[in-house]
């Protein structure tokens, strides 16, 4: 009882003198807490290093080459800040090649945010165990057990001419499928299908199993309340949910400009098809030993994706967390 008065008077103690500005005993380190401290710090070092070289030495030669352009009458390399201008140039023209391919960019985002809010409905129902739901969670889980190839080439040769759906749909609606890969209007929206259809397995899951951990009986007092499956979804399961929504919402914006399809397995390196992203663009750049540019784009790319992930942090914080 004595000690513990002590410990309090100590406190107290201490509080006043830093209120008035004298100063405090600083508390020595323990054996125990230097041991831990050093422990701690070596086993970061191999972290560091990592990070050093890595992270730090490739990117800052990739930020170096970005600042870099040809001059033309000469023919050196100089540091100058064409790179950057030739980017804007081209965004604001919808039909040049980066223009393009950043349209084709934001659409595969808008669709990751679509098929974000799609995986937690599908999730939701596999929850409440509908008919045939273990069918279901094979069924969208399928495309991330089976290897990406393989995958693709099956689609390919079902949606191809000659294949199952051309044949059915010229058997009864006497319809001839145009090749989906021949034509700039059907060629995107044919990968963005693909990308939907085989994008909900993992998220899913984890969706399921954030669903499995809710005590039973906040569900069961919402059944007894008369909550239907609308309202337990919207105002109970989701709230429970918010942290694992809330962090695929937020990573969804870490790559708003990098979002891409399989690209290289549907078209490979042909350009005559308006199916180019900002990412698949600079993969081609590189692959043909220009650097300058795709550098250029990263980094004016990353810099733009700073303040959207900082806004959607700001508004997911804002959110209340359930804790259960």
């Amino acid at each position: 009882m004595k000690q513990q008065e002590t410990i309090e008077v100590e406190g107290e103690v201490g509080a006043l003198l830093t209120k008035h500005g004298m100063p405090r005993k600083k508390k020595k380190m323990n054996e125990m807490e230097k041991k831990g401290l050093i422990f701690s710090i070596v086993v970061l070092v191999p972290v560091f290093i990592t990070f050093l070289v890595f992270w730090v030495g490739v990117n800052f030669q990739s930020i170096l080459l970005a600042f870099i352009a040809r001059d033309v009458e000469t023919g050196k390399e100089v540091f100058s800040l064409y790179n950057f201008e030739k980017i804007i140039i081209e965004l604001k023209n919808p039909n040049s090649a980066l223009g393009e391919a950043f349209i084709n960019t934001m659409k595969y985002f808008a669709l990751h945010l679509v098929k974000i809010f799609l995986s937690v409905i599908i999730a939701y129902f596999l929850y409440k165990k509908v008919p045939g739901h273990i069918f279901y969670k094979i069924l969208f889980y399928l495309p991330a057990m089976i290897p990406s190839m393989v995958y693709i080439t099956i689609f390919k040769e079902i949606i191809g001419v000659y294949g199952p759906i051309y044949t059915l749909l010229e058997s009864v609606f006497g319809y001839e499928m145009p090749a989906l890969f021949a034509s700039d209007a059907t060629a995107t929206n044919t990968i963005l299908f693909y990308v939907l259809w085989s994008g909900f397995g993992t998220s899913m899951l984890v969706y399921v199993g954030a669903m499995n951990r809710i005590p039973g009986e906040v569900i069961d007092a919402a059944y007894l309340d008369g909550c239907g499956m609308a309202r337990e979804f919207f105002q109970i399961v989701l709230p429970l949910i918010w942290e694992t929504f809330g962090t695929y919402f937020l990573l969804a914006f870490t790559t708003i400009f990098m979002e891409t399809g399989p690209l290289l397995y549907f078209v490979g390196f042909d350009r005559s098809l308006n199916t180019m992203t900002i990412n698949y663009w600079m993969f081609t750049q590189v692959y043909g030993n220009e650097y300058n540019m795709p550098s250029a784009i990263g980094l004016f790319f990353s810099v733009l994706t700073v303040p959207f992930v900082i806004v959607c942090r700001y508004l997911i914080s804002k959110i209340e967390t359930v804790t259960y």
